[in-house]
Formats: structure tokens, C-alpha cells, sequence
């Protein structure tokens, strides 16, 4: 299931749950979710266990599900980063834990990447918690101003969600602080995201690559100049790359945005946008970039040129190659 519906599914308790994806906010939440819903007196009832030592032994996790719970319907244990193989469930007192009626304990396992040996238990309830896409992220962020009395319009949301590159951790620190400033205002706005919110470096090359296809050259070059002073060349050196060849990429394929996205490890939205900027850019002018791109990745890689010439030989590329 989809993060978004593990709420409503914890009327139907679930043996074990195996909260799964790269977004840690999304794992962490969804933790919560389930303990606040089933865990009573957590003192007695709650148990952490090291993942690394179930590599050697899974005695600790089995000694653990064997005791009742203590003034109440459920014991809960967690895991974190616990990645068994099938030949760990040839254990056949392991397997029948896993493949048994519930009896008392629930257990959260919270891995960032996949384990097809879990997944593959019918007892494991499996919630995606990969990064949010635009419509959860803005439901999020709109339920948190809602609970102040402040107002958030999906286009603020949306931009907040690029400035954070829909980093839920970022996003959710980033809200808390909107929140406060905007007290007595009543409304958070695009221009308190401009103002109050750093940029991530993904998003700053976008916004460049935006002032280009506009032709506004000045407004271009200060964005790159502004994040090669701070000394961030190497990360804009890989962000340039990675967008350019990104537009390429949508620029050249008739395929629907939702396979392009799970071919190039993105979220539709980002497709959507990327598609946008590649109409301003033919494909053979994007095909020079990112060729040579390509070359002063690896000159710097290999030694031949240094990272600031790299970075500046880059930033000169796309903003003269016609």
C-alpha cells in the first residue's frame, strides 16, 4: 500500500509491517502511526532490536515474540535496516512466526531499500514510503498550516517542495518555520518561500537552466556564479550533468511521463518540468552540452583539468552553445 493509506488501514491490525522507500520522514511517520494506534504502556510493551545482530542470530527477535504483553492487546517491536534472505527463513522457527497468526506482537521493520526475502512473507504488509509526490506532499503541508489557522495555496506548496527537492525531512522543518513567521498573516505565500527557504543545488541549476531557455543570460550566470563561489563546484558539476541529460533524455523519447520517470529514477512532476525546459533547447544543441559535460566530468575525474576549470568550462558551455 501507499503511505497515504496506512491510516485508514490500521482498523485491520497487521502482524507485521514493512515500512519501505528512501523517505525516512515517510518510515518515521508511519512508525508513529502504528504505535500510536496499537502500543500501550510502551515501557513494558516496546522493544528495539539491532538489526545487525540478527545477521548472526535471529534468537533475540524469536525469545522476544514468545512474551505476552503486559496490560495490554499488543507488544511492538522495531527494526530498523534489516534485510534477511530466504535462506534465513529456511529457520523453521522464523518462518512460522512469520507465516502464524497474530499472537500478540506487531512488528515494524523500516527499511530504506527493497528485501524481496520479506516481501515475499504473506504476513508482511508492505507500505511504500518512497518520496512524496506533489498531491501528498500538498496535503501535508496544508494539514499542518490548517491546524494554525494559516492558509498554504498548492502553488506555494509546490514550489516549497522543489526548493527542498521533496525532501519530507527538509520540508517538514522548513513548514514549522513558514508556520511561525506567518503568524498574524494568516497566509503563507510564494514570497516567503523565496525568501525564507534555501535552495538545494538541483534546484538552483533548474532555475538557471529556466533564466537560459528565457535567453536571460545575466540572470543565468549569477545563479552559477553565486553557487560556484560557494564553493559547491563538484555538486553543481554533477547537477548540471544529470539535468541536462535529463532533458535530453525527454527531449528524444516518445514515452509517457510515467515511464520516463521510473526509467531516469525520478517523480513524474520532475518529467513534467523537464519537458517544459527541453522545448527550449533543440536536441542537437542538448546533445552538445551533455557531451561535453561528459568530457569535463571525466577531465577532472581522471586529473586532466582541475575542478575549477571543469566547473567553469561547464557553466560557459551551456550558456554559449547554441
Amino acid at each position: 500500500m501507499n503511505f497515504s493509506e496506512l491510516k485508514s488501514s490500521l482498523s485491520d491490525v497487521k502482524k507485521i509491517y514493512l515500512l519501505e522507500g528512501e523517505d525516512a520522514f515517510f518510515r518515521t511517520r508511519g512508525e508513529e502511526m502504528i504505535k500510536k494506534k496499537f502500543l500501550s504502556e510502551p515501557d513494558f510493551n516496546l522493544t528495539n532490536i539491532d538489526a545487525g545482530a540478527l545477521k548472526a542470530s535471529v534468537d533475540e527477535l524469536l525469545n522476544t515474540v514468545s512474551m505476552c504483553p503486559f496490560m495490554s492487546d499488543y507488544r511492538v517491536i522495531t527494526i530498523n535496516e534489516w534485510y534477511p534472505t530466504l535462506t534465513d527463513f529456511k529457520n523453521k522457527q522464523l518462518s512460522e512466526f512469520f507465516n502464524s497468526e497474530i499472537n500478540g506482537t506487531i512488528v515494524i521493520i523500516s527499511n530504506k531499500s527493497k528485501c524481496d526475502a520479506l516481501k515475499k512473507q504473506k504476513s508482511v504488509c508492505v507500505v511504500d514510503c518512497k518520496k512524496g509526490d506533489i498531491a501528498l506532499i500538498s496535503k501535508y503541508l496544508q494539514n499542518e498550516c490548517k491546524k494554525q489557522n494559516i492558509i498554504i495555496s498548492r502553488s506555494t506548496c509546490e514550489l516549497l517542495a522543489e526548493f527542498c527537492q521533496f525532501d519530507m525531512n527538509r520540508i517538514s522543518m522548513e513548514i514549522a518555520k513558514l508556520i511561525s513567521y506567518a503568524t498574524g498573516d494568516f497566509e503563507i505565500t510564494e514570497k516567503m518561500v523565496n525568501e525564507l527557504v534555501a535552495k538545494e543545488t538541483d534546484y538552483k541549476v533548474y532555475e538557471a537552466v529556466n533564466f537560459i531557455a528565457e535567453k536571460n543570460y545575466d540572470k543565468a550566470y549569477e545563479v552559477l556564479k553565486e553557487m560556484t563561489d560557494a564553493g559547491t563546484g563538484q555538486m553543481l558539476l554533477v547537477s548540471l550533468y544529470y539535468h541536462f541529460r535529463r532533458l535530453l533524455h525527454v527531449s528524444l523519447s516518445d514515452k509517457p511521463n510515467s515511464e520516463l520517470a521510473q526509467i531516469l529514477g525520478v517523480k513524474e512532476y520532475a518529467i513534467k518540468k523537464a519537458k517544459e525546459q527541453a522545448r527550449a533547447f533543440s536536441p542537437k544543441r542538448l546533445m552538445r552540452i551533455t557531451q561535453k559535460l561528459t568530457e569535463y566530468d571525466a577531465g577532472f575525474k581522471s586529473g586532466v583539468i582541475s575542478l575549477d576549470n571543469a566547473t567553469f568550462n561547464s557553466v560557459f558551455t551551456i550558456l554559449t552553445e547554441k
